[in-house]
């Protein structure tokens, strides 16, 4: 009577595959596996969890696990003959979980570094005098008013009267009389 951990071990070197490799694709642990193989139950976890190792193993290669979990349960009429070979195994790439939250997290500071940019120029914008400011984007304009250190600047009527400003076009004129 073959044992379960030899059973194993010669169905994944039968495929050539490493004990990383069933790892990476099970998610079990290598000293887990490295137990398994090696038929020390004692290093396994309760018995119900080392049934789910055995399954996720034996999917990983394809195989079927009705006779390793038999294997595992110490059933005498089991036959020592190797299962028939299967379809070839699925092969997965492990999938990180850790990888959408990372990414998300980055989204995240990304857009709250962009925000935070905005305030501070917006804070650097506002806490300079509007003298300053005119000074600097508007060199040929000559104020008739004085202008306070933080009014706004954006209204048409202030323009108008502060600096002499007086718009060619405007949207009435485009609105036909009713």
């Amino acid at each position: 009577m073959v044992s379960i951990g030899v059973h194993l071990r010669e169905l994944r070197q039968r495929r050539g595959i490493s004990l990383d490799e069933i790892s990476r694709a099970t998610r079990i642990a290598p000293r887990y596996l490295e137990a398994l193989e090696s038929d020390r139950f004692s290093a396994l976890p309760a018995p119900v969890f080392t049934r789910g190792f055995i399954l996720a193993y034996c999917q990983s290669l394809g195989e079927s696990a009705d006779h390793a979990l038999a294997l595992y349960d110490g059933r005498e009429s089991v036959p020592a003959v190797a299962p028939r070979p299967s379809a070839a195994p699925v092969a997965r790439p492990p999938r990180s979980e850790a990888e959408p939250r990372s990414r998300s997290a980055v989204l995240v500071s990304f857009v709250l570094m962009v925000i935070l940019g905005m305030a501070l120029f917006a804070v650097g914008v506002m806490t300079r005098p509007n003298r300053d400011l005119m000074r600097e984007v508007f060199p040929d304009v000559s104020l008739r008013a004085d202008v306070g250190d933080f009014d706004t600047l954006l209204s048409v009527d202030k323009a108008r009267r502060q600096l002499g400003y007086n718009p060619q076009f405007s949207w009435r004129s485009e609105i036909p009389d009713r």
